[in-house]
């Protein structure tokens, strides 16, 4: 009855998300929880429907070789990458970083048993991102005909093994990321970096995925003899998968063997994980001169450091930025390519000839776009924007220094991207400089509007930060208002294109944000100050 209930627990806690509206803190509605399931549901039906596309991509051509196992193999592999990474951090957090381990222990339940319920949790999140690509790619195998009846017995059953594989790695990643987490003083770092680390892994792959199919395609046998060699485990469960049943029983007796040790090596020293609290550095006290800033650059210091303290806050209303910097790379380093590219699009379109720059610079401010940190800056006070309101400082420089942290965060690699971009097109100084100061101007521009517009409709009252940075109408607002303004900058052009050239063009944009820029700002010293102070 207690390992029973202890699994249910955790099986609570992983469709916590589902089933709790953290805004609120109380379980969701019926309704909202069927709308909920019904969204998960067609998340993993899209997924699948990639994966499948994926495996049919890759099946049929390594079956026609006599290479089935090699195929099985590659989404093994694939499934094995997706369970780790989707699964490590619910280990790290569900199984050496609990909040109520202490409480469990403390009561009359053998360890073993908290041991075990955890560790189904984690294997049963694992089998979730396993059977997301392992199932559609037997139904691509299926399809493809000459598959025996033994491959589709000892392929679904090694869909539960390479769960219980993806949970022994899982346990030891999470080990590792908790002794990287015990060490760092802002986790919210960590959390940005693994986030960015597997986007750009995303994108490469998506980007890659034809590439890589085709090499796999033209090296079978040099992949083949280095997955025998070096993964000899995955060989096996190619070869189990393909109805071998030798291949089927060592890759199942290896994987079940590893599980054993792990379980075991956990339950010697679980007790002594989850109770081991790391010292923390005591602060030692140094006499030394106390430095004074002035009150605006104390403000910005403050706002810097709200965000860098947010990993949700970084993630979701700062990542323009490192597309803007990432951009700027790849304008530097495929100068050649992309200056062919262009040439191929103005020989079948001369009209375009001029007009690159332009395109260039609403391309940076469309991505600058992305970036919304005013939007919820000031709904993020929430309960505590007392403070604010009570120090001795002008309202304005609150407010401005809100707008200069958007500036900062946005304006730098949004210029040194226009920058680069001037530089591929061979773009003259004049017309580089107009580039870069409109796409500094859009970025002040974006500041001050998405300031504005948290004033009129601010949101102090959530439960969860993420209510205001991801879900909050100025946010939404400010993105939608960047897809439409930058293609109209490029419209306005070609409205009058035989009264003016792109440089001309871009002093008009120039000065036309520039009066923008004036207006909000205006707008926010006289009507915004005074909203600020009666919130």
């Amino acid at each position: 009855m207690m390992l029973r209930a202890l699994l249910k627990k955790q099986l609570t806690e992983l469709c916590a998300p589902l089933i709790i509206d953290r805004r609120k803190g109380t379980a969701r509605t019926k309704g909202k929880l069927i709308a909920f399931s019904v969204l998960y549901v067609l998340l993993f039906l899209y997924l699948a429907a990639v994966f499948f596309g994926m495996s049919i991509a890759l099946c049929e051509p390594l079956v026609e070789l006599g290479a089935g196992w090699l195929y099985f193999a590659v989404v093994g592999l694939l499934a094995l990458a997706l369970g780790v990474l989707g699964s490590v951090f619910n280990t790290y957090a569900g199984l050496y970083n609990a909040k109520d381990n202490e409480l469990l222990l403390s009561m009359p339940i053998p360890p073993w048993k908290i041991l075990f319920a955890r560790i189904a949790a984690t294997g049963l999140l694992g089998l979730l991102y396993t059977a997301l690509v392992l199932v559609p790619a037997i139904v691509a195998r299926v399809m493809t005909g000459g598959f025996s009846a033994a491959g589709i017995v000892f392929s679904v059953l090694l869909i539960l093994v390479m769960a219980c594989l993806v949970t022994v790695l899982t346990c030891l990643l999470g080990w590792i990321v908790a002794l990287i987490a015990a060490r760092l003083k802002n986790k919210s770092y960590l959390t940005v970096l693994i986030a960015l680390v597997f986007l750009g892994a995303y994108f490469y792959l998506y980007s890659q995925a034809y590439r890589i199919v085709g090499s796999i395609m033209e090296n079978v046998g040099v992949i083949g003899d280095a997955v025998r060699t070096w993964i000899w485990p995955l060989y096996q469960f190619g070869l189990g998968a393909e109805g071998d049943a030798v291949g089927f029983l060592l890759f199942t007796l290896v994987t079940l063997a590893l599980l054993a040790l792990t379980c075991w090596i956990l339950s010697r020293t679980f007790v002594r994980i989850v109770t081991s609290h790391r010292a923390e550095k005591r602060a030692v006290y140094k006499e030394r001169a106390a430095r004074t800033r002035g009150v605006r650059t104390a403000l910005i210091g403050r706002e810097f450091s709200r965000f860098t303290s947010s990993a949700a806050y970084m993630l979701n209303s700062g990542l323009g930025s490192v597309f803007l910097l990432v951009l700027a790379v790849l304008a530097l380093w495929k100068r050649e390519a992309v200056g062919e590219g262009i040439a191929l699009i103005v020989e079948q379109i001369p009209e375009l000839a001029g007009v690159m720059p332009l395109f260039g610079t609403v391309a940076v401010c469309l991505v600058a776009s992305m970036n919304m940190i005013t939007a919820p800056s000031v709904s993020l006070e929430g309960k505590t924007l007392w403070q604010l309101q009570s120090l001795p400082v002008d309202t304005r420089d609150v407010l401005r220094a809100k707008q200069a942290l958007h500036i900062l965060v946005t304006g730098v690699p949004a210029v040194l991207c226009a920058a680069a971009v001037a530089f591929m097109l061979g773009t003259d100084l004049a017309t580089g400089c107009l580039m870069a100061l409109c796409v500094f101007l859009f970025v002040c521009a974006c500041a001050a509007f998405g300031l504005m517009l948290n004033l009129k409709m601010p949101n102090l009252t959530w439960m969860n930060e993420t209510v205001p940075i991801k879900q909050s109408m100025p946010v939404g607002i400010c993105l939608f208002a960047g897809w439409v303004v930058a293609p109209l900058m490029v419209g306005g052009y070609f409205l009058g294109i035989s009264l003016w050239s792109v440089t001309f063009y871009l002093t008009v944009l120039c000065g036309a944000e520039a009066v923008v820029v004036v207006l909000l700002d205006l707008w926010l010293d006289r009507r915004g100050t005074k909203i600020f102070a009666d919130l």
